[in-house]
């Protein structure tokens, strides 16, 4: 589930506009669900960080 959730972030890097925030990433958290699953925050930077250096 990891790797498919990576690609997701990776989908979504190449469609955001620039400067756009996607609202999956924290949206258990948001709406308050008590034991949210996904991906954390940390892993989501590093992979738009391996995008940009390429």
């Amino acid at each position: 589930m990891a790797e498919q959730l990576g690609r997701t972030v990776v989908a979504w890097s190449f469609v955001a506009r620039p400067g756009e925030k996607c609202v999956l990433w924290d949206l258990d958290t948001v709406v308050g669900v008590d034991h949210p699953w996904g991906i954390p925050l940390e892993r989501i930077h590093s992979i738009e960080e391996a995008l940009r250096a390429g």
